[in-house]
């Protein structure tokens, strides 16, 4: 083995994949020792909502659903988002819902298996690639059920099935890419497009190697279009997607740049520290396939009017890279690269222990980092979960697997362990007395969670009121109340 590929001496590959293999297993110990109780980001609530509706046997909501939907100019509610994702959720959700965050800390591990195997491929330490672990982006992201890391995972890999030319694998994972999430079909094009063009002398010669692995891009571009069409057909009668367009200017405009693009700037530059040298590494290697993904996500998303902030500047930097998290992925990975070329420069200069010291670091780093990220999350989610383990508790006491949510705690009741309704306003509900139905016709549900925070810290509002003819307040709890109905009290 050469010293390239085995910088830190007497650490050969067996040995390496089990230093590596614990590094994972310390960062899953933290995860699953702080593990998420409730949603995020306001678009989990659509997918939660969404992989409820399948679980009940439709696709289209009604007034009464949880969720986020699109009312269309007929006056119809749509899914506003894609339909795969909440699909790969809802098995998830069935058995349990707090079980449905596996999905997301899976795609952690499995990105950061796929990024060793690109370094050991370069003649690099692959043990550098647990950095992606440790990355705060994608520790946070890998705590929710945003479809974010999903997509990242699905264009890395489609990058190695493309460059290894693997016809199957190539057209599953450009078609998956694709229907992830709306950006898919313009990051397959980028990354097929940067592939592609190194293979240009190849492809004019008619080269069968080459033409193989255009075929293999065609098709899985086919077959992942021609599964949005028919979805979107199912879910909202149009071949388009029903995710709401934002009213007012274009979501695209240079004037952003001062807005969205500073806050990229700045956390490509700080998060971690000089970020965007990770490009380099795939330029040396004339790589133009993730350069094109770097370079086409973070231009669009630095003109895009929206940018995820947080409570505090520190909070920002880290949420501002969700929306180019498939760059941050390449990058680093071109990031592990270089710090694995000046770990062996500097053991080189000054001895082995450099490489020891190194190795120990890289070993504890990702838990470290991990449980940073998610006890301060989980603290932010205490409150959620202890008023969804009351709400549990008073429904079971209550002999119902049913309760309603107003919208405000849809974050954390979409967890409830049972079925879910929305909450109609008092001048929605369709008659009076303790026979009132809601908009469905379904019978008022026994237990009501009522949040008087709204848990988005974007939305400014004073205390919500959670008075409801017909209920009462059993508990309160710092945002929310839980109220029974009258008739349903007991000793009454």
């Amino acid at each position: 083995m050469s010293p390239s590929m085995n910088p830190l001496p007497g650490l050969r590959g067996p040995r390496r994949s089990g230093l590596i293999g614990l590094s994972i297993a310390l960062w899953l110990v933290v995860m699953a020792w702080e593990w998420p109780v409730a949603l995020s980001f306001g678009d989990e609530v659509g997918y939660v909502g969404q992989a409820r509706l399948f679980l009940q046997g439709q696709i289209k909501p009604t007034i009464s659903s949880p969720g986020i939907w699109h009312t269309t100019a007929s006056g119809g509610l749509v899914a506003k988002y894609p339909l795969f994702h909440p699909a790969l959720l809802a098995p998830f959700i069935a058995l349990s819902p707090r079980s449905a965050f596996l999905v997301g800390i899976v795609t952690a591990v499995l990105l950061a298996v796929m990024a060793g195997r690109i370094l050991r491929e370069w003649g690099k330490d692959p043990m550098w690639a647990v950095l992606v672990l440790a990355q705060p982006a994608i520790t946070l992201v890998a705590r929710t059920l945003m479809a974010d890391l999903l997509l990242s995972a699905f264009l890395l890999g489609a990058y190695c099935a493309i460059r290894k030319n693997r016809f199957g694998p190539t057209i599953l994972l450009i078609a998956a890419t694709l229907v992830a999430k709306p950006t898919g079909p313009v990051l397959a094009v980028l990354l097929i497009g940067g592939e592609l063009s190194k293979d240009w002398r190849p492809l004019r010669a008619r080269d069968p190697v080459a033409m193989r692995k255009v075929l293999a891009c065609g098709v899985g571009m086919a077959v992942g279009m021609a599964i949005i069409v028919g979805t979107n057909l199912i879910a909202n009668g149009s071949p388009w997607y029903g995710y709401h367009e934002r009213l007012g200017p274009p979501n695209f405009m240079a004037t952003f740049l001062f807005t969205s693009g500073a806050a990229h700037a700045k956390s490509l530059a700080l998060v971690p520290p000089l970020l965007f040298v990770g490009a380099w590494p795939f330029w040396v290697r004339r790589d133009y396939g993730p350069l094109a993904v770097m370079a086409g996500l973070i231009g669009l998303m630095a003109i895009y009017y929206f940018v995820d902030w947080g409570r505090s500047s520190v909070d920002s930097l880290v949420l501002s890279q969700r929306l180019i998290l498939p760059a941050i992925v390449f990058l680093m990975i071109g990031y592990a690269a270089l710090l694995s070329d000046l770990c062996l420069h500097l053991e080189a200069r000054w001895g082995p222990w450099v490489g020891s010291t190194t190795l120990a670091g890289l070993l504890i780093l990702p838990g470290l980092a991990g449980y940073a990220i998610s006890s301060r999350h989980r603290r932010w989610q205490e409150p959620m979960r202890q008023a969804l383990a009351s709400v549990s508790e008073v429904a079971a006491s209550l002999g119902t697997n049913r309760i309603a949510l107003t919208p405000s705690a849809l974050k954390y009741g979409l967890m409830f362990n049972g079925l879910t309704t929305l909450q109609p306003s008092e001048r929605a509900l369709l008659a009076e007395g303790p026979d009132r139905k809601d908009l469905d016709g379904q019978p008022l549900a026994e237990v009501i969670l009522c949040g008087t925070k709204n848990t988005s810290y974007r939305v400014l509002s004073s205390d919500l009121s959670c008075v409801t003819k017909g209920y009462e307040t059993v508990r309160a709890f710092a945002g929310c109340e839980i109220l029974v109905r009258s008739d349903r009290i007991p000793n009454r």
